[in-house]
């Protein structure tokens, strides 16, 4: 085959024929370049989704393991809780029938550490029936400069009586709509104890304090003197409380190594017992390994003439309060 020879055009320049096959060539090398950065992409884009899916996997699992560990938790407290219970209705057995003065229980179960007190209900202050007098001075027991707590007072009963008119130092509509306050006062009895924050004056650092000491069951004007809790007991002595100290630091730690299976004294209690008609507060907790933590609230009514020989006012979430150095959601109180 003979080699083209080159061609003049018409301006008189010469050009050279391409070399056969030169082009197809060219075309073919681009197209297998071309195609391997298209898979070289494609290959990126699949490790980013892959990536993607095992992070989302990842999240999800540790989601459910947590799940699956807060309701352990919660299942573990609650049956802590119906211990409690069972160890009231044990009156015919001193050996057997749980203290009602704050004492705290620890005991082991399922892998996991159970604590759980029993107070009387009776000790606390009623919110919707307790005159303005009884609530300055559980306040000023709380270590509340006394015009504060005379304010506070009032308020809380401008917020539960059905009338609009304010108190000497109390606090209605149109005080709540001066703080901030969108929804105002209730003019309705108290239905849970989380209401106190809505009222003015109260911070979240003082409810914590006094939460322990209010109760909306018993329907009584005055707390029972033998049976006060501790804050109550002051408020009635007309002394202020020591500081109250980290919520739990009076606790022993964690130690499910060296306790029984069945539950026993670990902290003496400090309130009054034996008064208070048969109704109860019971708080448990449970605790397991990993350091989930869940703490139940329960008041309960005895009763000695039905075929029900207790009555549940309330169950749920409580706050914890049985194991020192641990962190849970503030709770929606009774």
């Amino acid at each position: 085959m003979k080699a083209e020879k080159p061609q003049a055009d018409g301006t008189g320049e010469v050009e050279f024929p391409e070399p056969a096959g030169t082009g197809r060539k060219a075309r073919r090398r681009g197209q297998r370049g071309f195609a391997l950065l298209l898979v070289l992409w494609t290959v990126l884009i699949l490790a980013l989704l892959a990536a993607g899916t095992l992070d989302t996997s990842r999240t999800d699992l540790n989601l459910a393991r947590n799940l699956v560990e807060a309701t352990r938790a919660e299942l573990l407290a609650e049956g802590a809780a119906n211990v409690a219970l069972y160890g009231l209705l044990n009156t015919g057995s001193d050996d057997q029938a749980w203290r009602s003065d704050g004492s705290v229980y620890a005991w082991r179960g399922d892998g996991a550490e159970l604590r759980a007190r029993v107070t009387e209900e009776g000790g606390r202050i009623d919110l919707n029936q307790a005159t303005p007098e009884v609530f300055v001075s559980l306040f000023a027991a709380a270590g509340v400069e006394i015009g504060e707590a005379r304010g506070l007072a009032d308020a809380i009963a401008d917020f539960r009586d059905p009338d609009g008119e304010r108190r000497r130092y109390g606090a209605e509509d149109e005080d709540y709509d001066a703080s901030g306050g969108l929804l105002g006062a209730k003019d309705a009895p108290f239905e849970t104890m989380h209401e106190l924050l809505r009222v003015p004056g109260m911070t979240a650092e003082l409810y914590s304090q006094v939460a322990p000491a209010f109760t909306i069951f018993t329907e009584r004007d005055t707390p029972d003197a033998e049976s006060s809790v501790p804050l109550v007991a002051a408020s009635q002595e007309g002394r202020v409380l020591a500081a109250p100290q980290e919520i739990g630091a009076d606790m022993p730690p964690a130690s499910i190594d060296r306790l029984e299976e069945i539950p026993l004294v670990v902290v003496d209690g400090s309130a009054g017992a034996g008064t208070s008609r048969g109704l109860y507060r019971i708080e448990a907790e449970a605790r397991l390994a990993s350091g989930t933590l869940y703490a139940l609230q329960a008041v309960v009514r005895l009763q000695s003439r039905s075929p029900q020989p207790y009555r549940v006012l309330f169950w749920g979430r409580g706050e914890q309060r049985l194991f020192p150095d641990e962190s849970v959601v503030p709770p929606v109180a009774p």
